[in-house]
């Protein structure tokens, strides 16, 4: 008996969250059929590349992790890089299939944070043009398709992870028994969730046949100070903590309070490696690579 193997298009599959969800839906190749296209056989700054591809490949999902960083790019050339892609993917898709699904890998960094509990609902704001971008591509596939699921991740980790985030220069100064320097009191606080999780959730999200918008977080958030503590002790480090004043703008609030309730309920997705988990799989990778 011959089973269907849905067909499922991944724009950054090189990426970082692309990488992961491209490994995992791979390990159920009864299931799935991936279209994993690199800059050089799909470049998604040409419009009719990317309606040519769609109409080749024929997929019945679009996972759109691809984006122009701001660490690879200026911030303005980000803005306008990310827009450009965004916009050819949903107008292919569009002329394509305005019903095929389509799942976004937007962020939480664009919420207004007022302190409150933070869902789905509350305001969005942009703080720089990259993040000015992914709003826009919010709302032009909110409003351009039928069936789209967005997915607010919160700052994803993870050892193939290139960009080196706040948890990977803590781990590589704690193994090498370095001084790790916070700003003020550390005070400030950070969701972070393990790509395995995210990629957990993108899975569900193909699943599904649910649309919206979903918070895509650990269960709970940490202090830097807290992060930089649980390092050093788990990593059984002589790194001491420095304390350094903060020379940028001071952003009076530090509590982060994500509710990933919605995911859970909707997708039927929750969180599953805890942040000593990953803290433990970062320290033994990093140590097996010195």
């Amino acid at each position: 008996m011959n089973f269907y193997k849905k067909k499922v298009l991944i724009t950054g599959s090189e990426g970082f969250i692309g990488k992961s969800i491209k490994s995992l839906l791979a390990s159920n190749e009864n299931d799935y059929e991936l279209f994993t296209p690199n800059k050089k056989e799909l470049h998604l700054f040409d419009f009719t590349q990317v309606k040519g591809y769609l109409n080749t490949a024929k997929p019945d999902v679009v996972i759109h992790c691809a984006a122009v960083l701001p660490s690879k790019a200026g911030e303005q050339s980000s803005k306008e890089g990310t827009i450009r892609i965004d916009s050819n993917i949903v107008n292919a898709v569009i002329d394509y299939n305005k019903n095929l699904k389509l799942i976004y890998c937007s962020g939480c960094s664009l919420y207004k944070n007022n302190g409150q509990l933070l869902d789905e609902s509350n305001e969005l704001f942009s703080l720089n043009p990259y993040l000015e971008a992914k709003i826009a591509g919010e709302k032009l596939i909110s409003e351009s398709l039928l069936n789209s699921v967005i997915l607010r991740i919160a700052a994803p980790y993870g050892f193939q992870q290139k960009i080196q985030t706040v948890i990977h220069i803590f781990v590589k100064r704690a193994i090498t028994d370095n001084n790790i320097e916070i700003f003020e009191e550390g005070l400030r606080v950070q969701n972070f969730t393990n790509v395995k999780d995210v990629s957990k959730a993108i899975a569900e999200a193909i699943k599904t046949d649910k649309v919206g918008t979903y918070n895509i977080c650990s269960d709970r958030s940490i202090t830097m100070k807290e992060l930089a503590e649980k390092i050093i002790s788990l990593s059984n480090s002589k790194s001491k903590i420095v304390y350094k004043p903060n020379i940028k703008d001071k952003d009076d609030t530090k509590v982060l309070n994500l509710d990933n309730s919605k995911a859970k309920h909707v997708l039927k997705w929750k969180p599953t490696v805890t942040i000593e988990e990953g803290i433990i799989e970062l320290i033994n990778e990093y140590r097996n690579n010195l």
